[in-house]
């Protein structure tokens, strides 16, 4: 079950859209539904977005993409609950969940993906475990560094150690 799951009497039932949370969790970062965001988002906090994100969205944490929330770009997060539209691929480390309002069109990657009766989804699905996640950030680490940022002692050159 995913971290906004509700049961009663043992079974599922339709799940509303949680209330924002704030309470007991630290700091969180709301985008209300009269904001739009176009550009670059970076947070480590939680973010429930209730308004219009354009670009791209990196956040350290958890996100909640409200009924009246909508995000069109690429997002790298923990885990995503979408109740309303997002179009663009999801890099989630641990889980992604469709609601029966929400709607995903894009790529996935994660380990955990429900789709809940009536939520949407079209795009591919790519499944990871535990060692697949870290290998892919020890990757992205590597790339993102520059040739300057060689070891000391070692060098670009293929000729190097050669001799004449």
């Amino acid at each position: 079950m995913g971290w906004l799951d509700k049961r009663r009497n043992g079974k599922n039932e339709a799940r509303s859209q949680p209330e924002v949370f704030t309470k007991g969790r630290g700091d969180s970062t709301i985008v209300g539904p009269n904001i739009v965001i176009e550009g670059k988002l970076d947070s480590k906090e939680d973010i429930w977005i209730a308004g219009q994100i354009k670009g791209e969205l990196d956040c350290e944490s958890r996100i909640v993409v409200a009924a009246s929330g909508r995000i069109q770009g690429s997002i790298k997060c923990q885990s995503i609950a979408i109740y309303g539209e997002v179009e663009g691929n999801i890099d989630a480390a641990e889980e992604i969940t469709v609601e029966a309002s929400g709607k995903l069109i894009g790529d996935i990657k994660t380990k955990v993906f429900t789709n809940q009766p009536g939520g949407f989804f079209e795009g591919y699905s790519h499944m990871l475990d535990g060692k697949s996640v870290q290998n892919a950030q020890a990757n992205e680490k590597k790339e993102e560094k520059t040739p300057d940022e060689q070891p000391a002692g070692k060098e670009n050159n293929k000729n190097s150690g050669r001799k004449k």
